[in-house]
């Protein structure tokens, strides 16, 4: 969160959160401050520009990073999700948490359940329900990235993600999608 002011007219507004004063920016009809802070809160990408971008942040994870991706594709994992990557994040003292169905196709592929197994094995918790669909990533509870794309099974399709970092937005997302922080 950052400090913004504002001022027009000798008169100054202050807020602390920027989600706040981009009603007041409207009025104020201030469309670039207004554009310019909007871009630092919400940024899109789609299947080709999602992967440099998430890596990044992950890569600067500290605390907890929170995966949800219905299915797991071993050419996905493979490319993106290394993991020597993971072993990292967890030497480190990540806790790395995945949300992803399980009777399905997935779960019969002894290679998907060795990748699995060897998650485990570092400390990655697994929660599989067939009732997962989302596709969400949440990175130490200060980043959200939201969309149609299947984090670690995509392969060969158009696809859309949001990254948000927005606080309000990223906490209610936690409240509803990461029960291990509530």
């Amino acid at each position: 969160m950052f400090n913004i002011i504002i001022k027009q007219n000798d008169i100054c507004y202050e807020t602390i959160d920027a989600c706040a004063v981009t009603t007041e920016l409207k009025a104020l009809d201030l469309p670039s401050i207004y554009e310019k802070i909007i871009s630092k809160i919400i940024q899109s990408f789609d299947e080709k520009t999602f992967y440099n971008d998430l890596e990044i942040e992950i890569l600067k994870c500290k605390n907890r990073l929170v995966i949800y991706s219905p299915y797991i594709g071993l050419f996905r994992t493979q490319q993106s999700f290394r993991l020597q990557m993971f072993a990292n994040l967890r030497q480190q003292g990540v806790e790395i948490v995945i949300y992803c169905k399980g009777h399905l196709e997935q779960s019969k592929k002894k290679e998907t359940r060795d990748l699995m197994e060897k998650w485990q094995k570092i400390g990655i918790k697994i929660n599989i329900d067939d009732k997962y669909h989302q596709k969400i990533v949440l990175i130490d509870s200060s980043i959200l990235y939201y969309g149609s794309l299947n984090v670690l099974s995509f392969w060969n399709t158009n696809e859309s993600m949001l990254k948000i970092e927005n606080k309000n937005i990223v906490d209610d997302m936690i409240k509803k999608y990461d029960p291990g922080l509530n």
